[in-house]
């Protein structure tokens, strides 16, 4: 088969979030544990922020926030929303190109239901970049979409635990044993709790990671 490339997740979300403004928000309590994680005044680095909700909540905390997505439209929007945060900056850029920050430049990286859109060689690319800006001790914390949710096993199989919709949508399922063999080389005291409920609406099951870079 063929596997759907960026271009067409680029159009995939576009879409959503013109047909559904306001609908993939991302503020949640999610937001509030990693927030009490946090020393004052931490530099944060968001993977895929949506609708910038959780990114307005960092900084207003009071930390420097540095926002990404690759909807152009929608980090436009941000911008506008937020633009009397002055330690708030909105940034186009993909999850799976190399960042545009120096070794070492946050102290935390947040991904909230981000990650879990790529191949396996691309996320340990991913999984390489953020330990890359990561300072020694800093905080990873992100949530993917596991291997116990309803959808999972119901597109068509890409590779293991990941699979296409007839939406055009790509899912990569993560287990909590996936999730702590990205991390064991370069992170020290990694949690996972599993978690089931509801999100945006449906019934899913989801993990939540949290570590620190050795």
């Amino acid at each position: 088969m063929t596997i759907p490339d960026l271009s067409d997740q680029h159009a995939f979300w576009s879409r959503l979030y013109d047909d559904e403004p306001g609908a993939h928000e991302h503020g949640s309590g999610f937001a509030s544990e990693f927030l009490a994680r946090l020393t004052p005044g931490s530099n944060i680095l968001e993977l895929g922020c949506g609708t910038g909700e959780d990114a307005e909540s960092f900084a207003r905390a009071g930390h420097r926030v540095i926002a990404t997505d690759f909807v152009e439209a929608t980090i436009a929007e941000n911008r506008k929303r937020t633009r009397d945060i002055p330690n708030l900056q909105f940034q186009v850029m993909r999850n799976d190109d190399p960042y545009p920050f120096p070794d070492a430049t946050f102290d935390a990286v947040y991904a909230h239901l981000t990650l879990h859109y790529f191949q396996h060689n691309i996320t340990l690319g991913i999984m390489s970049e953020i330990r890359r800006v990561l300072r020694p001790g800093g905080w990873l914390m992100f949530a993917c979409k596991s291997t116990d949710d309803p959808l999972y096993g119901q597109g068509e199989p890409i590779e293991p635990d990941m699979f296409v919709y007839p939406n055009g949508q790509v899912r990569h399922f993560f287990s909590e044993a996936y999730a702590r063999a990205l991390l064991a080389s370069a992170y020290t005291g990694v949690e996972v709790a599993a978690h089931r409920g509801t999100l945006f609406g449906d019934p899913s099951a989801w993990i939540t990671v949290l570590a620190r870079a050795a």
